[in-house]
């Protein structure tokens, strides 16, 4: 069984679709995971849409923090590269947690793509991302 680790970013796009059904049916039997950090982001964007309450009440996405002195040393280097104000906390973790676990970071930040990238962290990007990734590599 396979993990996935989401950010705010893919999910809301589901969830804001109303399709957050078709991403439990892709996810299949696999884990899917969302820290602490992405959930506080989901909240915040329950205000702008109702349809992203549907991610937080959806039993098969499990909620973990980032606890271990592994996790925690591996978010610090992340928000070190990543996080700016209050933006790309969710980043950060979802990378964290992705190369700890280990686990597949799903996120749509460029920058995010990039480090994980760096790292070697496994990695499943939105089409931007991935676009963005292509042509800093040519």
């Amino acid at each position: 069984m396979d993990t996935f680790v989401f950010d705010t970013g893919p999910l809301s796009h589901f969830a804001r679709a109303d399709i957050l059904g078709v991403l439990r049916m892709v996810i299949g039997p696999n884990r899917a995971i969302i820290p602490d950090s992405v959930v506080t982001e989901l909240k915040h964007g329950v205000s702008r849409n109702y349809r992203i309450q549907a991610v937080l009440d959806a039993e098969w996405i499990q909620r973990r923090a980032l606890s271990t002195t592994t996790e925690l040393t591996a978010f610090a280097r992340f928000a070190s590269r990543l996080v700016s104000d209050d933006r790309n906390v969710g980043d950060a973790a979802v990378l964290a947690l992705s190369q700890t676990l280990p686990a597949r970071a799903v996120i749509d930040d460029w920058h995010a793509c990039a480090q994980a990238k760096k790292e070697g962290s496994p990695l499943h990007a939105h089409s931007a991302c991935s676009a963005n990734l292509y042509a800093a590599d040519s």
